[in-house]
């Protein structure tokens, strides 16, 4: 065939450019030709638009899709806590799904740069794969326009038969997950179908427009699930991940609602922007921008970027995408939760849910279409940012982080199962090997330093150089602004308490590929046997699983408060404080003593050994009166407002989720009660600061002081310590650190200030998730476990002054500032200030924690201060 000349084909790309330029407006009012395609409306019964449609509904709609429509394919991913289906809709042309196999292949080929590509062969890619778009509805659940979208846009997409819409899927993957979070979609949903009336009630004071504690935002386990993309805690994380990274797209977009009196938000972000993301994809974050504000100028929609939402926090799901090379995105329309399906905005005008629709609707489709528009460029783009990985790590002052080996191989693991799930390669050195140029975590110390055979080395030189470095770096460059959305340190190994280096060298020793699973396996094994003492080390994350199979079996079990030796099975040993030692003696009517112990200590990476004498060899005898005998804990947790949900999530996924022990959630209202008889723990979460306050009055608080008195522990963690602590209820004697007010304007000090200079004042006295270094007390029980210091994130701003009454367990001491933003009047303020007090009530206690041990799930460093806490303190 003769080949065609050069002017008509420039004609034909012409036309098919200028088709997708004409697009964009009329997209999304495209019907599908074909009956068979049912629309959202009909499937509805006429409900679309008009009320939420819950999850199985949704999830029906999308299998009617892929069932009726050769243009759309369904899978399951995973299913959620509740047992919801996970699943996305992959949209395309039929001959790009029948070559589904091969475009994702292919499209994976351009993140792998250490195996060489000829130019042909990449050529061929850029001009022929279909650019991959993924798009994300409603992880929070609450702000359930998203889903509604989903709906509409696979409707069109699936069914429309004009040109413009062939040629999209021609040149386009669309995968689009219609529920991030089904669980927390359906406790709104059905909450409110179940409190509307026939007609909407536009009143923002309406019942329907003030969703009961703890709303929908959260997932089963009250988790955020777009603070969690980068340390997937949550299983709908882990499944998702898993998937994303079997596509690996170039663009990524998060569907959000944000305030009802808002207008709607889209990149470009504001600052400040993660430094170890390329400004190639800041620029691309631009270009989608200026397409979406044509788009809605066309339609006279109020926008605005560059304002109010960030790029710095990596486990959003706009950076995390971000950070595995796509053009990640978060867009914002006004609604959530309180806007119900008609709410009045601030201005008299009324806010639908239509509205809220079609916005969404719109800066979808607009994506796609840009998305198709620079598909070659976009593409080339993407493989660079994988292919200048290598040499970005090259030229990089931290060339790799080493993890020493370390007896805990329960946090080791979890570590390494962390990197493991975003694709950060971890090797275990063969040998022995000297590095110069390194810099210990927690140290501003540069040292030669010789690591042993075992030790972990993440290599900053492989494909995820960018993910690796920020997640792993000791401190991110501060950025030049005060606003920060979210936390601004997050160091992995600060957050597992790891002993790492970083360093300028790159290791020359001899390593190879190690898992999760295989780490686990470096249990010392020998085989069970019938012993006088069992004796468990408390400095193994493990350890906290086997007292809790301890205790749920009955078994009595005593806790080491003085350091001995003792004859083991494998020798003599030196065992510390926190020492589990299960007698014999203590159990010896129980006649499945032996069966039960071996239940306890098997199938888990916590050491342990087995003595045939009580008498040690140095130091306090197995019978010694230091050797105390603890009490099984019946662990209550106050559930409902004022709670913070993510702060009882976190305990609950703590104690329930790792460490397999019953709690109880009971109502602030049994609390003020006093009814409080079934438990000998108590733990009160964060409460925003003051809720417990307004809740809890004296008479209440003597009724909780009564119980601790009889023998009860109250564990106060952030909002719950200020509580514990504060001038109201007067339960602990320690007192917090005021902040001194600033003079009065009358006084000669006073300096006028501008309302800018005010805000910046405020920005300024913020803690944003900064790691603190806390100087432990390792001779009393909470501190059992440690070796004298734990790396804490600080979110808030409760400093408590060290009381002469009580025990200063955990104090900031001069330089506690590890990594993060820290004023200097914070720093002031935060200087000798205590983190974890205990203090002695009659035959009980009263233990607070002044910031959360257990943030977002992932901090795992000072995990065992709080089951210290739960498990051990209680009996003392």
């Amino acid at each position: 065939m003769k080949p065609l000349s050069g002017r008509p084909v420039f004609f034909l790309v012409l036309i098919a450019v200028i088709s997708i330029f004409t697009f964009q407006k009329q997209i999304i009012f495209a019907q599908p030709a074909r009956p068979e395609i049912v629309s959202p409306n009909e499937f509805l019964n006429g409900k679309f638009e008009k009320r939420f449609t819950p999850a199985s509904e949704v999830a029906a709609y999308c299998q009617r899709l892929a069932g009726t429509s050769e243009r759309v394919m369904l899978r399951t991913y995973g299913r959620t806590p509740e047992g919801r289906i996970l699943s996305v809709l992959i949209i395309s042309s039929p001959e790009n799904l029948k070559n589904l196999e091969q475009i994702r292949a292919d499209n994976l080929r351009l993140t792998r740069p250490r195996k060489a590509r000829s130019v042909s062969e990449l050529e061929a890619i850029f001009q022929n794969n279909p650019v991959i778009v993924w798009l994300s509805y409603n992880v929070h659940g609450s702000e359930a326009s998203g889903s509604e979208v989903a709906m509409k846009v696979a409707y069109t997409l699936a069914g429309a038969r004009d040109r413009k819409t062939e040629l999209l899927l021609k040149h386009a993957v669309v995968i689009i997950d219609p529920m991030l979070n089904p669980d927390g979609r359906d406790r709104y949903v059905n909450w409110f179908n179940s409190v509307v009336g026939d007609s909407a009630n536009s009143n923002p004071e309406s019942v329907e427009h003030h969703p009961p504690w703890p709303g929908g935002r959260f997932n089963h386990y009250l988790f955020d699930l777009n603070r969690d993309w980068a340390w997937g805690t949550q299983p709908e994380t882990q499944a998702r991940v898993r998937l994303f990274r079997r596509w690996m797209p170039e663009v990524h977009v998060d569907f959000h609602e944000m305030n009802y009196n808002s207008t709607y938000f889209f990149f470009p972000s504001t600052r400040p922007r993660n430094p170890d993301i390329p400004p190639s994809l800041f620029r691309w974050a631009a270009v989608f921008g200026r397409e979406n504000a044509r788009a809605f100028d066309r339609h006279d929609y109020l926008y605005y970027t560059k304002e109010g939402f960030d790029l710095y926090y990596p486990g959003y799901g706009d950076s995390w995408p971000s950070f595995n090379g796509a053009v990640g995105m978060t867009y914002e329309q006004a609604g959530g939760g309180g806007s119900g399906v008609l709410v009045r905005q601030t201005d008299g005008s009324l806010l639908s849910l239509r509205d809220r629709i079609a916005r969404h609707t719109l800066s979808s489709f607009t994506t796609i279409q840009t998305a198709v528009k620079y598909r070659k460029k976009l593409l080339r783009d993407f493989y660079t940012f994988w292919e200048k990985s290598l040499a970005r790590a090259k030229q990089s002052g931290l060339k790799a982080v080493i993890i020493s080996p370390t007896q805990d191989l329960q946090k080791l693991s979890d570590f390494v199962a962390l990197l493991e799930r975003q694709g950060i390669e971890v090797k275990r050195a063969r040998a022995d090997f000297r590095l110069k140029n390194v810099h210990p975590y927690g140290s501003h110390r540069k040292v030669r330093r010789k690591f042993q055979a075992g030790s972990l080395i993440i290599d900053m030189q492989q494909p995820h150089y960018y993910l690796a470095k920020a997640l792993l770096s000791p401190e991110i460059p501060a950025p030049d602004t005060l606003y920060f959305y979210d936390i601004v340190s997050w160091s992995l190994p600060f957050a597992f308490q790891l002993p790492a280096a970083w360093t300028e060298n790159e290791p020359e020793v001899s390593a190879g590929k190690i898992t999760a699973a295989e780490i686990l396996q470096n249990k010392e094994k020998f085989p069970f046997e019938k012993g006088k003492a069992y004796l468990i080390p408390w400095d193994n994350l493990a350890s906290v699983n086997v007292l809790s199979r301890i205790f749920q079996k009955n078994l009595k079990v005593r806790v080491a408060t003085k350091p001995f030796t003792l004859q083991t099975n494998l020798g003599k040993r030196a065992f510390k404080r926190g020492t589990l030692i299960v007698l014999r003696g203590d159990n010896s009517g129980d006649k499945s003593f032996f069966k039960k112990v071996k239940d306890c200590l098997t199938g888990t990476p916590a050491p342990f050994f087995i003595a045939q004498t009580a008498l040690a060899e140095k130091g306090f005898d197995l019978g010694s009166p230091h050797k105390k005998l603890l009490k099984k804990p019946k662990i209550a947790v106050v559930r409902g407002a004022p709670v913070v949900p993510t702060a009882l999530g976190a305990v609950r996924y703590w104690v329930e989720q790792r460490a397999h022990f019953p709690v109880t959630d009971i109502s602030i209202g049994q609390v003020k009660s006093g009814h409080l008889k079934d438990f000998n723990v108590l733990i009160l979460p964060d409460d925003y600061g003051k809720g417990y306050s307004a809740k809890i009055d004296s008479a209440s608080a003597g009724k909780l002081k009564d119980w601790i008195k009889n023998g009860g522990t109250l564990i106060g963690i952030d909002g719950g310590a200020e509580f514990a602590s504060g001038s109201q209820c007067k339960l602990a004697s320690i007192k917090i650190r005021v902040e001194k007010k600033e003079k009065d304007e009358t006084q000669k000090s006073f300096r006028f200030r501008t309302l800018e200079e005010k805000e910046k004042s405020q920005w300024e006295n913020r803690i944003p998730g900064t790691i603190l270094k806390v100087t432990l007390d390792t001779t009393h029980p909470l501190g059992f476990g440690y070796s004298g210091l734990a790396y804490v994130l600080k979110t808030n701003k409760l400093f408590l002054v060290p009381s002469q009454s009580g025990n200063n367990v955990g104090v900031y001491l001069p330089g506690a500032k590890v990594s993060g933003f820290l004023s200097k009047k914070n720093e002031t303020r935060l200087m000798k200030s205590v983190f974890l007090y205990e203090e002695r009530v009659g035959k009980g206690h009263i233990i607070l924690f002044a910031s959360d041990p257990l943030f977002r799930g992932f901090w795992e460093g000072p995990v065992k201060l709080f089951f210290n806490a739960v498990f051990i303190e209680p009996g003392m």
